[in-house]
């Protein structure tokens, strides 16, 4: 598997896995030496199997992660409370090389 490094995180990698409320996509970040470090998705709409809105609210590098490692394409935006939210079309082939997958 390859390995993800952003900020002070390295030897990282995602899990990709389902919102038990709607199947929507879920990816967190995970790191071999430090556990968890961040949700990178947010469950606010239904959505595609192949689309997640980026947290952008609780992870500053999240959007800068997926786009150094093409993880996904900025396909649109949705709004909830004060943030809006990119929605990302997803990667999920690519994905697989950096991370494991739980359905």
């Amino acid at each position: 598997m390859k390995k993800i490094k952003i900020d002070e995180y390295e030897n990282c990698y995602i899990v990709v896995s389902k919102y038990v409320a709607n199947d929507n996509t879920a990816v967190s970040l995970m790191s071999d030496t430090e556990g968890p470090i961040a949700n990178l998705t947010v469950n606010i709409d239904d959505l595609p199997e192949d689309m997640a809105a980026l947290d952008v609210n609780n992870c500053h590098f999240t959007e800068e992660l997926f786009k150094k490692y093409d993880l996904g394409r900025p396909v649109g935006k949705i709004q909830s409370g004060y943030v809006t939210y990119p929605i990302y079309e997803l990667n999920l082939g690519l994905m697989h090389e950096f991370g494991v997958f739980i359905n």
